[in-house]
């Protein structure tokens, strides 16, 4: 079972904490500082230490401000406080323990979150998730990551309000696009517009077949889009053609992995009229017309 816990910051002059999941006996969380950090001193889980018998078992910087700290089960409402040490800003300031001290009382969230799953059919992603009990809760985003590792919002699922009994929801992702491996989250919103994040799962979507798409919009003004799946790791060109078989654009020209892929073509500055789009790989080659109307 996933439980969801929210913190409640009693003073907190660097530290804002979002949590995350429970799993196996253990709480994630977020902490965001007011500085840029530096990534001296987030190797070591010595250095954010815990009142009440609470340990840091693991700690990483997530980015220039916010450090993902995964800790011993805490008890629901008891007051805990946070020290931080060895750890500096970008300008090269240490942080001092005893000015940058925060205390929190960890309670138990409204959305009780059972499991959540994914499993991959004919190259869609279908999610499933349950909810124990639900209090105010407005619904669930549902977002994506390809392997660049930036989030999107690919659809929301309204929930239940109020339920003291299990609750199942499920979204297909049609069209994963930026490889093939994927990872997929939960952003359960209240009707105050709390929200917090589930854990992160992870699937591999692999095409069958190379396949170049038609772009979309078309007939389009000035930028369109072009996918195209790829079957087996390779060299992929992706060429646009004028009318006379001129290579106006070479829009892809590398080694790629296996996965569905989506690239923009800004067609401006070329005069209106209609252009060929070609999808070259080893023992493959397909070419689609589109059209271009200023």
């Amino acid at each position: 079972m996933v439980r969801l816990y929210f913190l409640i910051a009693i003073f907190f002059p660097i530290f804002i904490c979002k949590p995350f999941a429970q799993t196996a006996g253990t709480i994630t969380l977020r902490i965001d500082f007011n500085e840029w950090m530096d990534t001296t001193g987030f190797s070591n889980p010595g250095n954010f230490r815990w009142s009440g018998g609470l340990e840091t078992i693991s700690v990483e910087l997530a980015d220039t401000s916010a450090a993902i700290i995964r800790i011993t089960e805490p008890e629901i409402n008891k007051l805990y406080t946070l020290k931080v040490y060895n750890v500096y800003d970008r300008a090269g300031n240490l942080i001092d323990p005893e000015h940058d001290t925060t205390s929190f009382i960890i309670s138990a969230l409204p959305v009780e979150l059972k499991s959540f799953t994914a499993n991959v059919k004919n190259e869609q992603v279908f999610l499933k998730w349950i909810t124990e009990t639900e209090v105010n809760n407005y619904g669930f985003e549902i977002e994506r990551a390809a392997e660049n590792n930036n989030w999107v919002k690919i659809n929301f699922v309204e929930g239940h309000g109020n339920s003291n009994s299990p609750k199942e929801y499920s979204c297909i992702d049609k069209d994963p696009v930026g490889g093939n491996k994927f990872k997929y989250r939960l952003k359960q919103i209240d009707n105050d517009g709390k929200y917090e994040y589930s854990d992160v799962i992870e699937v591999n979507v692999i095409p069958r077949n190379f396949v170049l798409y038609q772009n979309y919009p078309n007939p389009f003004n000035p930028v369109t889009t072009i996918r195209y799946s790829v079957p087996v790791d390779g060299d992929i060109s992706l060429i646009i053609y004028n009318i006379k078989g001129e290579k106006v654009r070479e829009l892809v020209g590398t080694k790629q992995k296996t996965g569905k892929y989506e690239v923009h073509f800004d067609a401006a500055g070329l005069a209106s009229g209609i252009y060929f789009y070609r999808l070259i790989a080893k023992n493959f080659s397909q070419t689609k017309k589109m059209v271009l109307l200023h």
